[in-house]
């Protein structure tokens, strides 16, 4: 099957889609596919590089860190990919990609799939001065967008229920991002010791964008109340929110250490999961949460906030938790830091069970079902309507 993938994030970016997108588009390769990928490229030039083609764009960081706007693509560049003859094109992104991809798929009549990674009413910050209009836009605009799909995938429930709320049409499956296990169940293990950590003090590890959406300020705030034994508290990752949260770290009592190690390489962000003890995350802004499931297939126990989309990540007690409020994390939190290595190892090797599940061969056949089902459903369209034409002859 011929594959067009359209997104507006891709490698050398670093953000889940990215992730995401990069782990789908090397596996289907794997299975025999051919893949052809229409991304943003990060000047004004329209390039093309291991059938990947990066689209001249616009520095649009005043509105969103680190967005882009596409420019002209141009008619020669279009009949390269109309001459490849895709037979379903699936989308990753709603903005600048999503044009293309619609007008993609009307001129080879082949179906169009979405799958949606964001929940943009979590973001009005970034674009609506009222966060209830802001919210509004943001419902009016998933519901065009969702609308114009023949199927759109969704990864967790929690996703698939707020689309459905939103009254989309359009087929909803439910079907996770996939994680290429055995980058993080055999990672090479960062020694404590390259950043000072004591080897016997706990570590909890947050590991993602530094943004306001991530809630990251609610975990230094519950830190503020700390007393138990003296630990660590790594922060991976990079943003527009890291100033912030750098002050909030001053505020910590003398038993938290904060440490931040700035942007990771994606080749080397899981060896950073080795230095952690207790994945932690107050987050209600995700749609499935990448970073949960690599914690758990790194083999880390959990604690994080209380969110639907954490539902086959997070067995409450098995390998972790999730907290309601501050109380709650700190009770959590002292029960792990008194917790032996014994029992610490359980949860662990819990984590990795449960991670399984999420494991990028299993994912893409599932992704493949939808793509035939998408292209049947079109086909037998075509034959209805051959068919009334000839009643109506």
């Amino acid at each position: 099957m011929k594959i067009l993938i359209t997104t507006d994030w891709y490698s050398p970016a670093i953000n889940g889609v990215v992730t995401s997108v990069v782990n789908l588009r090397q596996e289907l390769i794997k299975e025999g596919h051919d893949v052809l990928v229409l991304t943003l490229s990060g000047t004004h030039r329209t390039w093309q590089e291991d059938n990947v083609i990066y689209i001249g764009s616009l520095d649009m960081s005043a509105v969103y860190p680190d967005a882009r706007l596409r420019l002209l693509f141009s008619d020669r560049w279009m009949k390269k990919v109309l001459d490849w003859k895709p037979d379903i094109v699936h989308s990753q992104c709603e903005f600048s990609t999503f044009g293309l991809a619609k007008k993609i798929s009307k001129l080879m009549d082949v179906p169009l799939v979405h799958s949606y990674h964001t929940i943009y009413e979590d973001y009005t910050h970034y674009f609506s001065p009222s966060k209830k209009m802001g919210k509004r836009a943001a419902r009016a605009f998933t519901r065009q967008i969702c609308q114009e799909a023949d199927a759109v995938i969704a990864p967790t429930e929690k996703t698939a229920d707020l689309l459905r709320g939103y009254q989309i049409n359009s087929d909803v499956t439910v079907i996770p991002s996939g994680l290429v296990m055995e980058r993080f169940s055999h990672c090479k293990k960062i020694a404590k010791a390259a950043w000072n950590i004591p080897e016997n003090q706990t570590v909890l590890l947050y590991v993602g964008r530094l943004a306001e959406e991530k809630n990251l300020d609610e975990i230094f705030r519950h830190l503020k109340s700390w007393h138990g034994r003296n630990i660590v508290f790594l922060i991976v990752g990079d943003g527009p929110y890291r100033r912030t949260l750098e002050e909030a770290a001053k505020n910590l009592p003398e038993t938290v250490a904060a440490r931040f190690t700035g942007m990771v390489s994606p080749y080397t962000i899981s060896s950073y999961y080795s230095l952690g003890d207790l994945f932690v995350s107050a987050s209600q802004s995700e749609t499935q949460g990448l970073t949960y499931i690599e914690a758990a297939a790194t083999g880390l126990p959990l604690l994080c906030r209380e969110d639907k989309c954490l539902e086959a990540v997070i067995r409450q007690g098995e390998n972790g938790w999730q907290y309601r409020d501050s109380d709650d994390f700190l009770e959590k939190l002292s029960l792990f830091v008194e917790t032996d290595f014994i029992r610490r190892n359980e949860m662990g090797i819990c984590s990795r069970q449960i991670a399984e599940q999420f494991d990028i061969q299993q994912i893409v056949p599932r992704v493949v079902d939808v793509y035939k089902t998408a292209v049947s459903r079109r086909r037998g369209k075509e034959g209805e309507e051959i068919h009334e034409c000839r009643e109506c002859g």
